[in-house]
């Protein structure tokens, strides 16, 4: 049994994360650059289970294959399983109504010779377990013992089931403490030991029985010589916890250091977590807390890893008390200090000690404590400093990339971007950011430049690239790509960077191109360019698919039908081109109406922001938030209980705010920026049409329809355009459906306006030669004048 039982599920401590959640909705990574005072203030760490994985490395043997219950999740013991379905049935009968062991050998005669066994150990093991006053270990033992000593081909569906039951019962026995503590102790290690052998040797385990045996027997040593320590005793410092031989501490820590090593299995209750993992962090947390015991525990190394991974990782709920208590340890060992500077200088950051944390780092020349010296050096204000220890710690890491986790890395070489945007090098900002995002974390620290226009002519594969999909700080970062993307970058410097540094891609493209990091600078691109009056430009970057939607069903069959981005630029370029290009005033009418309607009704798609105000990566702009920031910041680079006089510089250079207000929607900031554009068009195409025709009213009437839902801006407009029908518009059968809240408007009729149109050039001749007739048959046109005297 490990140290916390099966029955009880562990609940002491709880993941931290630095990123918000949202209550009802989906999640939007905020991004480094979102809170760039929070972002250079977090202390660095690896996190308890990379730590772990850095002190033992994964044993090198084959998995178990482990096969799961489809309706509880638990593991399912095969060997078993592969019995008869006669032979299957009496097991599980045996061994749930059996009167007892006996009863269930005498039983059992149809079983091969191992289960037989097994199931009448198995049986008294449950009945004495329920009643702990009839002692049946000895019988049980019997059996077990009996099962380990038939021919290998009998004993090998049950041998790995034996040991470690064998395990079980000394280890019971030992918790009851009725027998000799120290034999049983013994006895019970030696048969989990035993389990890992036999499992090694090729007996099966699906059941994962060798990787729980580890817990097991690293729960026996936890005792004070007398009875065995639960993991309330650690919690909560009782004295059998501080009673524990240090011998056997290290031991047990060792034992659940290998178990964690030897891969995370879950089974019965323990999902998701694995029990070794809070067994060390129960035992860690103690250890914290007891400061006379610290400077002997460090001593081992394995045990001083654990301990100084555990304080450092967002796994530890430890005091300020408790971390100072793990440095003033270190300081009573100066050796060790040294051998661990970089850990303890992110120790001593973290609790505010930057002097002492300074003096830690300045002992290693470890990639962290590169980073250390760098947020120090952000701290003081001194931030050319913190450039060079930024690139120390990259160039750290090049040799040795397993010190830093893969997040590690990622962060590392976000805050590096965050620094050469605050200093106005925004294009080596981008070039940092789009490394990290794109390229695998090993990658991402080669392909590191500092010169951006000599990385820009590297080209991957796409077989090199990243795909974040899942939730990592990767991710975070792929929100301050997007942002630097669209709002600090020029579209040209954008588009000769993706053209370098992204292979060519094809129109055509799956859901998952789209959706790549890759698909989503293509596009960002593409709708930064048809905002800029340039959607030929475009196209090349936009994506299409030539399938129906994958969300196409017979029950919805709109979803049959959908309309991508290349498709309507495609159709807005047409109109553009109508538009501009036509003689007869009427089709560049009819081009404007068409293009206002597209980028109406598809504006997202083809030019809204990828991050605020339109948020189309939420879901295709589904939400009226995001990720991203929504201002520049403007933060001093130092906390502000340190400013004192002094004048620190700030996270944001002037470039950045001029190029982040450059970029601005037009006309109008804010969300759906783009249905002004369409009203812009509407207008155009009204003062191209007769004012007395249907084609004017409806073209006006479509815009008043448009703008009544975009708020008080909307109504705005909606008033402007039915004031310029009243002035300027005919009184017809339409009239009765135009207006601020009647608004049902029939298709425009550009045809009939342009013979309504022919008809009122006709009109005018007529008239004139009526008039001429008048004027010509009018008595007094017709006297002769008299001759002038």
């Amino acid at each position: 049994m490990a140290l916390k039982t099966r029955t009880l599920t562990l609940s002491l401590f709880l993941l931290t994360g630095t990123a918000s959640v949202w209550a009802c909705g989906p999640f939007f990574p905020e991004g480094l650059l979102f809170d760039r005072t929070e972002t250079f203030a977090k202390t660095p760490n690896n996190g308890f289970v990379y730590e772990l994985s850095q002190i033992l490395p994964s044993i090198p043997h084959k998995e178990p294959e482990l096969e799961r219950s489809e309706t509880d999740d638990q593991l399912i013991d095969t060997t078993l399983k592969a019995l008869p379905p006669a032979q299957h049935t009496l097991y599980n009968h045996l061994l749930t109504t059996a009167h007892s062991g006996d009863d269930a050998y005498a039983h059992g005669a149809a079983l091969p010779e191992a289960f037989r066994l097994y199931v009448a150990a198995a049986r008294d093991y449950h009945l004495w377990r329920s009643h702990p006053r009839h002692d049946r270990s000895a019988a049980i033992l019997e059996r077990l013992t009996a099962i380990t000593r038939l021919p290998a081909t009998v004993s090998q569906p049950r041998l790995a089931w034996a040991f470690y039951m064998i395990g079980e019962v000394h280890a019971h026995r030992q918790f009851l403490h009725g027998y000799a503590f120290s034999t049983e102790t013994d006895s019970a290690a030696r048969a989990f030991q035993q389990t890992r052998q036999v499992v090694e040797a090729g007996a099966p385990d699906p059941l994962a029985l060798a990787h729980q045996s580890y817990g097991e027997e690293a729960a026996l040593f936890l005792n004070n010589g007398e009875k065995r320590c639960v993991w309330t005793d650690f919690f909560y410092s009782k004295p059998c916890a501080d009673d524990v031989e240090l011998s056997d501490l290290h031991h047990a820590i060792a034992l659940y250091t290998q178990q964690q090593a030897d891969g995370w299995i879950p089974h019965d209750d323990l999902t998701p977590n694995d029990s070794s993992l809070d067994s060390l962090a129960v035992i860690a947390g103690w250890a914290l807390n007891s400061s006379s015991e610290l400077s002997s525990l460090i001593q081992e190394p394995l045990t001083r890893r654990v301990l100084v991974a555990f304080a450092l990782s967002d796994y530890s709920d430890s005091t300020a008390d408790a971390h100072q208590h793990l440095l003033n340890a270190f300081k009573n060992n100066p050796t060790l200090t040294v051998e661990n500077a970089d850990q303890l200088a992110a120790l001593a950051y973290h609790e505010g000690s930057y002097r002492e944390a300074s003096i830690l780092a300045s002992h290693s020349h470890s990639p962290l404590a590169a980073w250390i010296q760098a947020k120090i050096a952000i701290h003081d204000g001194h931030t050319k400093d913190a450039a060079t220890f930024y690139d120390h710690a990259i160039q750290a890491l090049k040799a040795n990339p397993q010190q830093l986790s893969d997040d590690n890395i990622t962060l590392l070489k976000g805050e590096h971007g965050i620094l050469q945007l605050a200093q106005g090098d925004t294009l080596q900002a981008f070039n940092i950011f789009f490394n990290a995002v794109m390229f695998e974390p090993g990658q991402a620290v080669t392909e590191d430049a500092t010169d951006a226009a000599s990385s820009m002519s590297s080209t991957p594969d796409f077989d090199q690239l990243h795909d974040a999909g899942s939730y990592s700080s990767r991710s975070e970062l792929s929100a301050d790509l997007s942002y630097l993307a669209e709002r600090i970058l020029t579209v040209d410097e954008l588009k000769t960077f993706i053209d370098r540094r992204l292979p060519q891609k094809s129109i055509l493209a799956q859901e998952s191109d789209i959706s790549s990091d890759i698909g989503l600078l293509y596009n960002l691109l593409a709708r930064r360019l048809v905002r800029e009056g340039r959607p030929e430009e475009a196209l090349p970057y936009f994506y299409t698919i030539a399938q129906a939607h994958p969300d196409a069903s017979s029950s919805n069959p709109s979803y049959n039908v959908v309309l991508y981005p290349y498709d309507k630029t495609q159709a807005y370029i047409r109109a553009l081109k109508k538009a501009h290009n036509s003689l007869d005033p009427i089709s560049a009418a009819q081009g404007w109406f068409e293009a206002a309607n597209i980028v109406y009704n598809d504006g997202m798609a083809i030019m809204g922001y990828e991050q605020s105000p339109d948020y189309v990566s939420s879901f295709g702009g589904s939400y009226a938030e995001g990720s991203g920031p929504t201002s520049v910041a403007q933060a001093p680079m130092t906390p502000k209980e340190s400013y004192d006089d002094k004048v620190y510089p700030t996270y944001t250079a002037p470039i950045e705010t001029a190029r982040y207000n450059a970029s601005r929607p037009h006309p109008v900031d804010a969300r759906f920026h783009y249905h002004y554009r369409a009203y812009n068009l509407i207008r155009k195409a009204s003062t191209l049409l007769p004012p007395h025709s249907q084609a004017f009213a409806m073209v006006l009437c479509q815009g008043i329809q448009w703008s009544l839902h975009d708020g008080e801006q909307g109504s705005d407009v909606a008033r402007n355009l039915y004031q310029r029908y009243i002035d300027e518009g005919a009184y017809g059968p339409f009239s009765a459906s135009i207006g601020p809240y009647k608004t049902r408007c029939a298709a425009p009729d550009f045809e009939g306006a342009r013979y309504f149109d022919e008809r009122a050039f006709g009109r005018k001749i007529l008239r004139f030669f009526h008039l001429n007739r008048w004027f010509s048959q009018h008595p007094a046109a017709s006297q002769p004048k008299k001759a002038t005297p």
